[in-house]
């Protein structure tokens, strides 16, 4: 899965490394990286990962907090209507303890 990805965006780079020396013009991600590595005096390269690098972080960021909101928001209304969901909710939770603990002491006895 990381393989076919790296490979991918190495022959992305480079053809993008192609269109900008052939002089024919360029994507408007490249357009964005040749300004900003205009104005921050830095190589092409380096404005690219940097622009790349604080995109993805910030996709990162954004999805994993709107997750986090959907997922306890939803849980909340799940667990406030009536307390069969938390029954249900701490019978498994106590099961998948118990089996832990026990699968922990099994592998210590033998290990």
């Amino acid at each position: 899965m990381v393989v076919p990805l790296i490979c991918g965006l190495a022959l992305f780079g480079f053809g993008e490394g192609l269109l900008v020396l052939s002089r024919w013009g360029a994507t408007p991600w490249t357009v964005l990286a040749q300004g900003v590595a205009r104005h921050l005096h830095l190589p092409l390269g380096w404005a690219t990962f940097a622009i790349s690098a604080t995109i993805l972080f910030s996709a990162m960021a954004f999805v994993s907090d709107s997750t986090w909101g959907l997922i306890a928001g939803t849980a909340r209304v799940w667990l406030s209507g009536s307390p069969k969901p938390l029954v249900t909710l701490r019978t498994v939770g106590g099961c998948v303890m118990t089996t832990l603990g026990a699968l922990i002491v099994a592998s210590a006895a033998h290990g």
